[in-house]
């Protein structure tokens, strides 16, 4: 049998004769695992009455990112198409382009402000070709190059 927790953050308001909204964030939830939510009617005289389990909006949002991050271009190598991700600890604008091996600017995948948190962006490839390629990003300070491998 599950054990049910009551938080104090999630006191009621009592009878009222208007809709009242409530929200939580469960800031112990580990990805992967299923979590039940159960809500009660708490009365005056402490007399609880559960209401079925149900799904209530349930969502998970990804922490905020502690530092930057350009991951490995996947699948790497690639034909035509790749994805690009990249992780932002704080709103920055950034610059997300494609070099070949002579330094000359291929393409630019980014060039614009961006929120906080994971990005991913698409090159398709399909009209350069084979060879390998480096794609550099530039977010205020942080700079970082790495390489990816086109085959036709």
């Amino acid at each position: 049998m599950p054990a049910y927790i009551t938080h104090p953050e999630l006191q009621g308001q009592g009878s009222v004769t208007y809709r009242t909204e409530y929200t939580y964030v469960d800031n112990t939830v580990i990805i992967g695992k299923t979590y039940d939510y159960r809500l009660a009617d708490v009365s005056y005289d402490g007399v609880k009455e559960y209401h079925n389990i149900m799904v209530l909006g349930v969502s998970v949002i990804e922490p905020i990112p502690e530092k930057y991050i350009l991951n490995q271009a996947y699948p790497n190598p690639f034909n035509p198409a790749t994805s690009i991700s990249f992780h932002l600890p704080e709103s920055q604008f950034v610059s997300l382009s494609v070099y070949d091996l002579t330094g000359r600017l291929v393409t630019t995948l980014v060039e614009e402000h961006l929120a906080v948190g994971r990005h991913t962006v698409s090159w398709d490839a399909g009209e350069y070709g084979s060879g390998v390629y480096l794609y550099q990003i530039r977010a205020g300070e942080f700079t970082q190059t790495k390489k990816m491998l086109l085959l036709k």
